[in-house]
């Protein structure tokens, strides 16, 4: 039996939240399925990056750009996936499932450090994910 999403944004955050809280333990290299998990979705591509690759990607010149409530993706290799929370105190945030201090749970941090940290190369922003929009 498939999911039942996508979930609108407010689900999707609330279902990242009490991951967060539960330290749901994800596992290195599986943020597509984590972030398709709380969106409601089924598979359809084996990657972050595939994901992208059909996805409606918005550019951005920086981080400060990406609306809250969207899906971030990077490339290169598998690339990533992670949760846009917007701009808090001149800094913009992101909830990622893994990040380069934590890889194996959810965790709130500097958008800008999945690049910096990863060396991941931020393609932009968008609502799809799998082939659904939310």
């Amino acid at each position: 039996m498939g999911n039942v999403g996508p979930y609108t944004s407010d689900i999707i955050l609330k279902n990242i939240r009490v991951l967060k809280r539960a330290r749901f333990n994800i596992g290195t290299g599986h943020c597509l399925e984590a972030m398709r998990k709380v969106a409601g979705v089924d598979s359809v591509y084996g990657t972050a990056t595939l994901a992208g690759d059909h996805a409606h990607i918005h550019t951005v010149g920086k981080v400060n750009d990406i609306p809250d409530g969207v899906f971030i993706y990077w490339g290169e290799r598998d690339g990533h996936i992670a949760w846009s929370r917007g701009m808090h105190d001149g800094v913009h945030y992101c909830l990622t499932p893994g990040s380069p201090d934590d890889p194996n749970h959810w965790v709130r941090v500097p958008t800008a450090l999945i690049s910096s940290r990863w060396g991941h190369t931020l393609r932009g922003w968008s609502r799809d994910i799998d082939g659904k929009t939310i």
